[in-house]
């Protein structure tokens, strides 16, 4: 019914009862005793939850339904099969590793629920997703209101869940319903892939990281204060502080000193060369020359540049030249023709 490989910090649960993963009660006990496995174990800070089915999970077992449905008992049955799955989901929610879920088919009712509890979701494509109890005159009790409205809002939420809509992996992703979405055929390298690269990540980090994103989503539960909590734990842990270690060793690029090679030292230059003095030794920063006004020739060093002639022309003109003076003019004034004799119609320019 499961198969559970660890490996380089990935815990791969992958879920193999035929034909579509339903959610039996013994499926549920089995699901739970796998999680009771993996909680008593070290060795992993992902967990990859997949199928080798055509469908992903696709929601309650129908014979068991059908039981429960002509039970004179069958209310409270109802009642405590859901309830039984809302515990497990919430454990699976409640891990302090990550968790993700590989959509490769159908995720539907309880199956969507089942990926609603993981962190992390990517899909294929192809795959159908939804919560359509509606149809049959139910709810998503298993979470499934109450996560989807957290996850893409209440107008969403109220979309799929009172429309009964599935959609196809592309769609869920554009949707937020999944973070990743993909040609099946590539679905098992890319969740591979992504469970890879989190688990590269510092344990402590992505747990404490895990639990203030949880926070943001409850209000009342004061997030910023728990950000500070996980900033303290954090700052003690002993993988956080050799990761720092190395990346404050590291940070400091080799520099250039007088055309030779230094480690650490001064900051590299700002950009453009700022104006003020120069940092790490080397040869002193000349003075910034003043640009020059657009259309007057820079005067050679030493001598003072000839005043062109100009025609005076009242205080109008007295205004233009002062204004063409100015460097900050010169760059925001618009261009002008350069040659005097230019006329346009009857006017001299």
């Amino acid at each position: 019914m499961f198969q559970t490989t660890v490996a380089d910090q990935v815990a791969v649960l992958t879920m193999s009862s035929p034909p579509v993963n339903a959610l039996s009660e013994a499926w549920l006990t089995g699901l739970s005793r796998e999680i009771d496995g993996l909680a008593g174990r070290s060795d992993w800070k992902v967990l990859h939850l997949r199928s080798d089915q055509k469908a992903f999970c696709a929601g309650a077992d129908l014979k068991e339904m059908r039981a429960r449905f002509d039970a004179v008992d069958g209310q409270d049955r109802t009642y405590a099969y859901v309830a039984t799955i809302q515990r497990l989901y919430a454990r699976i929610e409640a891990l302090p590793q990550v968790t993700l879920a590989e959509i490769g088919g159908a995720a539907l009712g309880g199956g969507f629920e089942l990926a609603l509890s993981c962190d992390l979701r990517v899909a294929a494509a192809e795959a159908k997703v939804g919560l359509p109890e509606v149809k049959l005159g139910l709810i998503p009790g298993a979470g499934g209101t109450q996560r989807l409205t957290r996850l893409v809002g209440p107008g969403l939420a109220r979309r799929l869940i009172l429309g009964a809509e599935a959609v196809d992996g592309a769609t869920a992703e554009r949707l937020g319903l999944v973070q990743w979405s993909c040609p099946r055929g590539e679905l098992a390298e890319r969740a591979a892939a992504i469970a890879r690269q989190v688990a590269g990540l510092p344990r402590a980090a992505l747990a404490e990281a895990k639990r203030c994103v949880v926070a943001a989503a409850e209000p009342g539960r004061g997030g910023f204060t728990v950000e500070l909590e996980a900033t303290r734990s954090l700052h003690v842990d002993a993988e956080t502080r050799e990761r720092i270690a190395a990346f404050l060793a590291g940070a400091r690029p080799k520099t250039l000193k007088n055309g030779r090679e230094s480690k650490g030292g001064g900051r590299p230059a700002a950009p453009g060369g700022g104006g003020g003095p120069q940092r790490g030794g080397g040869p002193p920063l000349e003075p910034r020359a003043r640009p020059a006004a657009r259309g007057s020739p820079r005067a050679p060093p030493g001598r003072r540049a000839r005043r062109s002639p100009r025609r005076r022309a009242g205080a109008g003109s007295r205004s233009r030249s002062r204004r063409s003076t100015s460097p900050t003019a010169a760059r925001c004034a618009p261009a002008r023709p350069t040659c005097c004799n230019v006329t346009r119609g009857s006017t001299s320019w």
